[in-house]
């Protein structure tokens, strides 16, 4: 999977849980591992306790990309990456900075 600000197309397999206002849905790859997350809340992207509210797995299981969003835009509070592209070995690629939803930092950050 590509790793883009937009929500990723449905390939396979979905499953919800939705309470109250908050909403989770996971995309499953055919073998039935985890191939995308979402959390939601309202409706919108949003998920608390500065985790991401949106996930990317690579098909080994390792985090290929998360956002952060904040009642839908891409938000990271304390100067922290909202928008975050990892390694296969889990060390960060590339980093991008955003406060409701705009870029804050001129230039992304990335290894390499």
């Amino acid at each position: 999977i590509e790793c883009k600000l937009t929500k990723a197309k449905l390939k396979y397999s979905h499953k919800e849980e939705e309470t109250m206002s908050h909403r989770y849905s996971v995309v499953l790859n055919p073998n039935g591992s985890v191939q995308s997350e979402f959390f939601y809340k309202n409706g919108l992207s949003h998920r608390e306790g500065d985790r991401p509210s949106e996930i990317h797995y690579r098909t080994n299981g390792s985090v290929q990309c998360e956002f952060f969003y904040k009642e839908g835009q891409i938000h990271r509070e304390g100067n922290r990456p909202a928008d975050i592209h990892y390694e296969i070995d889990g060390s960060v690629q590339c980093e991008f900075f955003y406060k409701e939803g705009l870029l804050y930092a001129p230039n992304k950050i990335c290894a390499g």
